[in-house]
């Protein structure tokens, strides 16, 4: 091995792990060892059978008598397939194992072109709008994988749901998986005549090592596609719910790897004889402890069990993340490749800090925070104006709300017309938000200041800035960052620019929750149109805000008669009951209120077809039309179908792009 005495039992010392051996002890069997071993003729070149170490070097050749040599000088070609199968497997699964990041470099430098170069010359995307540029959009990068849905779960046995990637990214996740399959699989035998291993023991470890080292260096990847503070995200212009799916494929792949290594590095230990030892050292125990975290790891990343809980799935997560990297940095100590692990270690430790460096950026300032209707928390948080935020872009949210302040989500936001503050809204479900909506049911006008930290602020704006026609569609609470965009992109757009602006709600309670910044939207170049799906269940004693405009003007009331008509005529034809009628004439004058509240926006009862507005929007379109939509996951992926159904259909460029993010 090329060490001295000293070093070696030290090394000897420690591996044995054992309390009760001391460095005298191993000592003394060393010198035992050189004085009494037993060196046996192997190669036939001696006429004694064998000798002891002593009597080796006190051996002198006589006449034409052989010694023992060394079994590579003499079979030098043999000696070198054995080397070249061992070592160069372990070389060829380090080779193999960096082409995977390369590949994973390569997808997102790729993409990192198209993203710069849209931004930097946006009237590029008219030059690549040819057939083949449309092909590849209306098949490839576009839809989703099977059917429209994308941001819609999958069923299968419910145990078994989840979230099937586009089908640009099911291609890549594919080639990774067949180059893993390739390599895994080529350049692995055994060499005959062996006479160290047997045919199944050479294998066994070759596979050992085929799958063990690309389980530890991809763990890199794991990390960095798993982080809030990747810098691809920046440079690619991908989504942190595209890097995630890409997180969990990747992982997927690499337990796998480490259960594969497992089971033929353990089936190579009983072939030796040595498991009952072996398995009682600390790498063996480590790296046991590493294969089951990660099987954990991923049978409780199933997309039931994280909407079930996801804080404890995030919390369980973390904890069986930390046992991973541990328990491969011990396992390999010996081998030469911590290196990864302290790699992986160092940008999980980066993620963090980094992460805390932006709750710093915007401090914890105390916020106020509003429960709406009972299933919105409207949050404005203050906020310096030189603090400069990204429209379209969100923040993770921070409550400081008892022991729960480890607890964050993020959220879309808008920000104030002077700059001096953001809103935030979000929707009430079952856990933090839940309890804080029940805490302020208490309150004085369901109000409170609490203090909040925000980290961000993450995302990019839609690139529509060159669009003849730019078209936003927001559905209930995806409202804000949809809102946000809207505004930036009419404050910059060209004179010529057109911007739409539809927001599908369930009822006029809605409106609670964002009635200044609609207020805000009058004398903007932005048409609003708003679709109110169940006009029925709309009350002007919850629209508060309507108190603060009593008088109706008179073009309101003009029409209302003509609707009444309508109505009265529509319910005689089906035979509908009086009080019917009667809530037909009042959901008339609750939706003549908003009307003449905000006589800027279009209010239209009924859910609108997707599909046809697609149409329409590209029909009205001069050049070209893009799509930014954010809201109800069937609803964007309604819009994302109709997108690609009409990408080749009209001589207009148009775009796609998704502010929606599903990673739970």
């Amino acid at each position: 091995m090329g060490l001295n005495s000293k070093k070696t039992v030290d090394i000897v010392h420690k591996a044995c792990n054992d309390p009760n051996l001391s460095v005298r002890d191993i000592r003394l069997a060393l010198l035992n060892f050189h004085e009494n071993s037993v060196y046996v003729n192997v190669t036939g070149r001696l006429d004694v059978g064998h000798m002891t170490h002593k009597q080796m070097m006190q051996h002198r050749p006589m006449g034409d008598e052989s010694v023992i040599v060394d079994f590579g000088h003499y079979f030098p070609d043999l000696f070198l397939r054995i080397n070249t199968a061992l070592y160069g497997n372990k070389d060829k699964s380090l080779m193999y194992a960096i082409g995977g990041i390369v590949f994973w470099l390569g997808v997102c430098f790729i993409s990192a072109v198209a993203n710069w170069t849209t931004f930097f010359f946006p009237k590029s995307r008219m030059l690549f709008d040819g057939v083949y540029s449309r092909t590849w959009r209306k098949y490839v990068t576009l839809p989703a994988l099977m059917d429209k849905k994308r941001n819609q779960e999958q069923k299968f046995y419910r145990l078994f749901d989840g979230l099937v990637p586009t089908r640009f990214e099911s291609i890549c996740v594919f080639i990774f998986f067949v180059y893993t399959l390739i390599t895994q699989s080529v350049h692995i035998y055994h060499v005959k005549d062996d006479p160290y291993w047997s045919n199944a023991r050479a294998i066994s470890y070759y596979v050992g090592d085929r799958t063990g080292i690309p389980s530890l260096v991809w763990t890199i990847l794991l990390i960095i596609f798993g982080g809030r503070s990747n810098i691809l995200q920046w440079f690619t212009g991908w989504k942190f719910s595209t890097f995630v799916m890409y997180h969990r494929w990747i992982a997927r792949i690499v337990v796998l790897l480490a259960i594969a290594h497992s089971i033929a590095y353990t089936y190579e230990e009983f072939l030796r004889g040595t498991y009952l030892i072996d398995i009682k050292t600390d790498f063996l125990i480590y790296g046991c402890f590493a294969t089951i975290a990660g099987s954990f790891m991923c049978f409780q990343g199933i997309l039931w069990l994280r909407r079930k809980s996801y804080e404890i799935f995030l919390v369980i997560h973390i904890i069986l993340a930390v046992f991973w990297i541990m328990g491969c940095w011990v396992h390999v100590i010996w081998f030469g490749y911590t290196h990864f692990m302290i790699a992986a270690a160092c940008l999980w430790v980066a993620d963090r800090v980094i992460r805390f460096v932006r709750m710093g950026y915007f401090g914890c300032p105390k916020a106020t925070v509003q429960l709406i209707e009972g299933d919105t928390l409207r949050v404005t948080v203050p906020k310096s104006p030189t603090l400069k935020v990204q429209p379209g872009g969100h923040c993770w949210l921070y409550f400081g709300y008892g022991w729960l302040l480890w607890q964050n989500h993020p959220f879309c936001y808008i920000e104030s017309p002077n700059r001096e503050s953001m809103v935030f809204l979000c929707k009430v479900k079952k856990g933090l938000t839940r309890r804080i909506s029940n805490y302020l049911m208490a309150m004085p006008d369901k109000t409170c200041q609490m203090r909040v930290a925000i980290e961000g602020c993450y995302g990019e704006s839609s690139n529509v800035s060159r669009h003849s026609d730019v078209i936003y569609l927001a559905g209930g609470h995806g409202f804000p960052g949809i809102y946000s965009e809207a505004v930036h992109s009419s404050a910059k757009s060209p004179e010529k620019q057109r911007i739409k602006l539809h927001w599908i709600i369930r009822d006029t309670t809605f409106l609670l929750m964002v009635w200044k910044e609609l207020l805000a939207l009058k004398g903007t170049k932005i048409e609003v149109s708003v679709y109110v799906t169940k006009p029925e269940l709309c009350n002007e004693e919850d629209l508060s805000f309507l108190s603060t405009n009593k008088s109706a003007g008179p073009s309101i009331y003009e029409d209302r008669d003509e609707e009444k008509a309508a109505i009265l005529a529509h319910e005689s034809t089906h035979s509908v009951s009086s009080s019917t009628e009667k809530g037909s004439l009042e959901t008339i004058d609750v939706l003549g209120r908003v009307k003449q509240f905000f006589p800027h926006i279009a209010f239209i009862e009924g859910r609108p077809s997707i599909e046809a507005l697609i149409e329409q929007s590209i029909e009205e379109a001069t050049q070209s039309c893009a799509f930014v939509t954010c809201g109800h996951p069937a609803m964007v992926d309604d819009v994302r179908a109709g997108v690609v159904q009409n990408i080749d259909l009209t001589p207009k460029r148009i775009d796609f792009f998704e502010q929606l993010q599903v990673w739970t």
